[in-house]
């Protein structure tokens, strides 16, 4: 999910940027070498996801925690001013250049078995999240595969003013390759300041595959749900619905709107074959 909706300031990538999928190519010979390329393989499930591995999956359903992080004493204060400095040093959002269709900006990676001594705070909070989410190691866990499961991540740093426009996350890469629309499992947002415009999610699935021609075409809503940001607050819902934080609705507290959003992957049965 490198690139995001035109409308939407683009966001950042945890420990290191996100492995990009090349596209499969044809193994050609000659004389002097021998190329070969991987192809991805995927399993997808009923409802659209790359399939897990098995036993229980998360929890898909709209969630709130209205304070995950702890902001009341000096310490919790001081880690907040952290994470606010790393916020503002992974934001990469770049305005949407003239006849493009995304705005320009990188996300980032932490892979699901990473050692949290390695990362940063930002990255650690991370990590933390996605396990909050894709839980594992009891009976109430998710199976997956760690070392190719983990959190795609990004930052928005914004003037309450501007807008993230609506859109679903998803790899676009694949979809420009191959034409599949392909979500993450959940999808989240943790607010750093209390400024800036409400999150707003819709309970609507886009189509599995691109027309190709941009048509435009009703969605079936069941229903929404709005957050308000609130320092330290988190909310997660299904990766694969309809968000947006639009700025007719931004409350005027704060100059600055500061949050990061993070996207949970556990592809289980996503594999390479020669």
């Amino acid at each position: 999910m490198a690139k995001r909706p035109s409308s939407e300031p683009a966001g950042a990538q945890g420990q290191g940027k996100k492995p990009r999928r090349e596209p499969a190519k044809e193994v050609e010979e000659d004389s002097e070498e021998e190329e070969e390329d991987e192809e991805l393989q995927l399993t997808i499930d009923v409802d659209g996801r790359v399939a897990s591995l098995g036993g229980p999956l998360p929890n898909y359903s709209f969630r709130s925690f209205p304070q995950l992080l702890p902001v009341g004493d000096q310490s919790a204060k001081a880690a907040l001013a952290t994470l606010v400095g790393d916020c503002e040093k992974a934001f990469t959002a770049r305005a949407t250049a003239k006849g493009a269709s995304y705005s320009r900006g990188e996300t980032f990676w932490v892979p699901a078995g990473a050692a949290p001594e390695s990362l940063s705070a930002i990255e650690r909070l991370a990590l933390a999240i996605f396990h909050l989410h894709v839980p594992k190691g009891d009976s109430s866990g998710c199976s997956y595969d760690a070392s190719r499961s983990g959190a795609e991540w990004w930052t928005q740093v914004i003037e309450t003013e501007d807008d993230i426009g609506w859109h679903w996350d998803r790899d676009y890469g694949l979809e420009a390759d191959e034409g599949l629309r392909l979500h993450p499992h959940i999808a989240t947002v943790t607010y750093l300041s209390e400024g800036g415009a409400p999150t707003i999610v819709l309970e609507a699935v886009e189509p599995p595959e691109g027309d190709g021609g941009g048509a435009t075409r009703p969605l079936a809503v069941e229903r929404g749900h709005l957050s308000w940001p609130q320092v330290g607050k988190h909310i997660s819902f299904d990766g694969r619905w309809l968000h947006a934080a639009p700025a007719d609705l931004a409350s005027p507290v704060g100059q600055w709107a500061k949050c990061w959003q993070e996207a949970c992957d556990i592809p289980g049965e996503r594999v390479a074959q020669p």
